[in-house]
């Protein structure tokens, strides 16, 4: 329950408060080597699939789709989320290196837990810990970026799945279009529980705010004359502006107050599944690291290694 009274703080609203490793280690592991290698995997892969979706449709209406511009975004995050990864690891790795140089001079009598045993966030020692209520603002700019890039695409690319399946698609699929369409959200699904990224209900501000550019862009093209891909005057069936006017707007307002509201709480509950999944292992890891420091302080028995 305190989990979720804070989701209503003003301050959940914000883009602060928050832990800066979140956004470039990953909770479940030790080696953060495995979480970078990851995520420039991740980018390389999604732009890869970027770049063949775009030679393999129309060049000149590529850009008037949703899923287009959902599956750009997902890309973007993905890039952005290397960058900053791999920022902060050799951030942590140079400053750990000098705070290492420093104490090799001094005699330190404590025992240090098996590596083996430390886990996520819970007791690394090689990981400068953070105070976040004594920082200002502990998040640099890159984070937030990095905050708003996968508030947006990941719940987007549930709702895009979804969409196209229920609306858009014909029966049959291409290769790209799984990739696109469905694989995205695999890949989103994989990207949600691997990271440490928190999602608050607030920021589904940022998802709204998306989908709003978007309905603006298809009005604005609509006004101007702009076509789809089979020549008709409208980007979707479900939004003809010129035919069904009614019927676009509702689905414009009950996509944004049902649709994106509907899929941002199921990724919110993937992300609190995500958290009572990590507070279950880091919590045994950090009580068998515990338990070997009680024991290594009992000069009557041997230390655990």
């Amino acid at each position: 329950m305190a989990g979720c009274s804070r989701e209503f703080r003003w301050s959940s609203f914000l883009l602060r408060d928050e832990d800066p490793r979140a956004f470039y280690r990953s909770p479940w592991l030790v080696n953060q080597r495995i979480f970078v290698a990851y995520r420039v995997t991740l980018a390389v892969i999604l732009v890869a699939i970027l770049v063949w979706d775009f030679l393999d449709g129309p060049y000149n209406k590529w850009h008037i789709y949703y899923t287009n511009w959902g599956f750009t975004l997902l890309t973007c995050h993905a890039v952005w989320a290397a960058i900053v990864c791999v920022i902060g690891y050799r951030t942590e790795r140079s400053t750990n290196d000098s705070e290492s140089d420093r104490s090799s001079t001094s005699d330190d009598d404590d025992v240090e837990a098996p590596p083996e045993l430390s886990h996520g966030y819970v007791e690394v020692p090689e990981v400068k810990s953070y105070d976040v209520n004594k920082l200002k603002d502990p998040l640099k700019w890159y984070h937030k970026v990095e905050w708003v890039l996968f508030n947006t695409a990941i719940p987007l690319a549930f709702y895009l799945t979804t969409a196209y399946c229920g609306f858009l698609s014909s029966g049959t699929f291409k290769v790209i279009s799984v990739f696109e369409h469905i694989m995205n959200t695999v890949l989103a699904t994989l990207d949600l529980f691997i990271c440490g990224i928190p999602v608050r209900l607030l920021h589904i501000l940022h998802v709204f705010i998306f989908g709003w550019i978007y309905a603006g862009f298809t009005i604005v093209y609509w006004a101007a004359g702009g076509t789809n891909a089979e020549g008709e005057p409208y980007v979707y069936w479900f939004v003809d502006y010129s035919s069904h006017p009614g019927r676009a707007a509702c689905f414009i307002a009950g996509s944004a107050l049902v649709g994106t509201s509907a899929i941002y709480l199921f990724v919110y509950g993937l992300y609190r599944l995500r958290v009572a999944m990590v507070t279950c292992v880091t919590g045994v890891k950090a009580r068998k690291v515990a338990a070997v420091r009680s024991i290594s302080t009992d000069s009557t028995k041997p230390c655990i290694t």
